[in-house]
């Protein structure tokens, strides 16, 4: 999965791929979506994507203008996702004062 920070209102549609907005007033620039959405770079500048969050730190086609963060996770329930939380927290500020 991957998150994405994006300016642009309403649904947010990446080439065919549909990433989910998080609910709260503070959270309305997030979304998450899968990897087939990421791997679309021209799509993700189109959709006003300029920050994403790449969870399992997968390899696919990037764009200069949309800043990644990529975490070396593995999708297993004992991996510990907290000692990501302030490298992905920071990452999520910067978008956010950015507005996107």
């Amino acid at each position: 999965s991957v998150v994405c920070a994006s300016s642009m209102p309403g649904l947010l549609w990446i080439g065919k791929e549909r990433a989910n907005r998080l609910a709260g007033p503070d959270l309305q620039f997030l979304a998450i979506g899968p990897l087939k959405a990421a791997a679309q770079p021209e799509a993700l500048v189109e959709a006003g994507v300029t920050h994403v969050v790449n969870a399992g730190a997968f390899k696919y086609p990037r764009s200069p203008a949309v800043a990644y963060l990529d975490l070396p996770v593995v999708d297993d329930e004992t991996e510990d996702l907290s000692a990501h939380f302030p490298g992905a927290n920071a990452f999520l500020a910067a978008a956010a004062a950015s507005a996107g």
